[in-house]
């Protein structure tokens, strides 16, 4: 049974992945080939509420560990590959966009995303450490806790990050202050896995899910109007954004059995879920400019227009960007350092891909004809032995 849920989990947050790392795409092509920031649109609003939310709320579910394995050694560990993985590649394009581009960005510009993440992975598994070690059931309050205060500390941020200070304005602190909190509940969520997706499959809290969502994001879209500011609206968007994460979540996996059976649609969403750290680094350099597009859109409310249109870009622009990957990717120390891959598993897949290229034909050379190996046959067969020895 927990091997069952954690495939499915494997398979369905990759999809869902897949579809939140299109819409951070969507969200930059809009903003910067058709220059609609700054134009309303319900649909760039609802995808904002979910896009980044789910990211980091998918990042706190994969990172949650049992609170016995934090030990000093293992947290460094962690620490010290993570550095890799985030924080290398976003040095690397970031220096590579702004000496190859005329975007005067201030560091981490539009890299910001790996390096609050790294700020959030290490701040868990500091206090996983710390609580092992010293409060073995306290780790939940203790995360919770910093996740609210650095929430409701979120507009005092805003004017330390609008500081003109060096020191300060490399880090995100604000949107470090504003996702923590998702990434907090993906952890709570990830430890607790079988009751979350017991919980997903509850119509009763799947249909508050719903309300509450329409309910917050609807007040959330008319603030304006309502004179609604300050932490109300934070509160509303807090309330909103988790509520619409619930409810895309359960969508998915109430049809896990579809992502599941490995159709041409769910191995794409499972690539691109597999790939979102290369999407984020190369998409930057693939964005084209076409400002002679920006009056269809600007303030016209052709929200179907807008999504088709800024939709198919945003595919083409995820598909470069996965050609420029496969083609990084071929060199196992490109792929390890500006990646986050690892070098042994990178070399595997290419022996793999080289082995399943090949003709799977065995010729016998006295005299009889050729024995036809199915790469079916050849799969099962490598399944049976390994269920074989997890029984033993």
């Amino acid at each position: 049974m927990n091997r069952s849920i954690s495939t499915d989990r494997i398979k369905t947050l990759d999809v869902v992945r897949g579809l939140t790392m299109t819409l951070v795409v969507f969200h930059h092509v809009r903003g910067v080939t058709f220059g609609l920031y700054g134009s309303p649109s319900v649909v760039s609003e609802l995808f904002v509420a979910l896009r980044m939310p789910m990211f980091f709320f998918i990042s706190g579910f994969v990172a949650s560990k049992a609170i016995d394995v934090w030990t000093g050694s293992y947290t460094v560990s962690r620490l010290l590959t993570k550095a890799r993985v985030e924080l290398v590649p976003t040095v690397v394009f970031f220096t590579l966009f702004v000496t190859l581009t005329s975007w005067s960005w201030f560091f981490p510009g539009g890299y910001w995303f790996t390096l609050a993440l790294f700020a959030m992975l290490g701040t868990y598994y500091l206090v996983s450490a710390l609580s092992r070690r010293y409060f073995p059931h306290m780790r939940t309050i203790m995360l919770v806790t910093a996740g609210m205060t650095l929430y409701i500390l979120g507009p005092v941020s805003h004017l330390i990050y609008s500081d003109t200070s060096a020191e300060i304005r490399w880090f995100p602190v604000d949107n470090v202050s504003k996702f923590f909190i998702y990434f907090v509940c993906g952890t709570v969520c990830g430890g607790n896995k079988p009751k979350f997706l017991g919980m997903l499959e509850r119509n009763m809290c799947m249909t508050f899910a719903v309300l509450l969502a329409a309910v917050s994001l609807s007040l959330a879209h008319f603030s304006k109007e309502l004179e609604i500011d300050g932490y109300v609206k934070a509160i509303l968007s807090l309330a909103g954004s988790s509520s619409i994460v619930l409810v895309v979540l359960s969508a998915f996996w109430r049809n896990r059995e579809y992502w599941n059976a490995n159709g041409r649609l769910s191995r794409i969403m499972q690539f691109v879920g597999r790939r979102t750290l290369d999407i984020y680094m190369i998409h930057w350099f693939l964005l084209p400019g076409i400002p002679e597009l920006k009056s269809l859109f600007w303030h016209r409310n052709n929200d179907i227009l807008e999504l088709v249109i800024i939709g198919a870009m945003s595919v083409a622009v995820v598909a470069g960007c996965l050609a420029v990957s496969a083609l990084i990717r071929t060199s196992p120390f490109l792929c390890e350092w500006l990646l986050g891959g690892s070098r042994k598993r990178s070399r595997a897949l290419t022996e793999m891909s080289y082995a399943s290229s090949a003709p799977k034909i065995a010729i016998e050379r006295i005299g009889k004809p050729a024995k036809v190996v199915g790469v079916e046959q050849m799969a099962g067969k490598a399944e049976i032995l390994s269920v074989h020895r997890e029984t033993r």
